[in-house]
């Protein structure tokens, strides 16, 4: 049985996988939109609009990061507490940032395991309002 295609499928096909930089530019543009779009707002205003519909998760996704190396290679702490002292704070901070993270990830969740991750939430974003003028290397 022999498949036959209408002659305009063929010709879109061809198109479409072509690598005839006439076809192939304005589909990677298409594609690209949203990423050439939302490097272009990072660059003029240092955020995009991923950030301002989802602050939250993008906090959560990055805060562990950043606590965690200034953690690597952090030399000063805040007055009235040692290096060890500052950087388990920080270490809570990262953690409560990673509990509210799998707290939205897994809403469904509840009884003990929700708690635990509630109370690190809770510990480790006081810790972030109390330090955050302390938060530098």
């Amino acid at each position: 049985m022999e498949v036959k295609y209408a002659p305009q499928f063929l010709k879109d096909t061809k198109r479409l996988f072509s690598r005839n930089l006439i076809h192939s530019i304005p589909r990677i543009i298409r594609n690209n939109y949203h990423e050439v779009r939302y490097a272009l707002q990072r660059a003029i205003k240092g955020y995009d609009d991923v950030w301002c519909f989802d602050t939250f998760s993008r906090l959560d996704d990055i805060m562990p990061k950043i606590m965690r190396s200034i953690n690597k290679v952090g030399i000063g702490a805040p007055i009235g507490l040692t290096h060890k002292q500052w950087k388990a704070i920080r270490e809570k901070i990262a953690n409560g940032f990673e509990a509210h993270e799998k707290i939205v990830r897994e809403f469904w969740i509840q009884g003990k395991r929700y708690e635990n991750r509630k109370k690190k939430f809770d510990e480790g974003i006081a810790l972030f309002v109390k330090y955050y003028d302390s938060l530098w290397d």
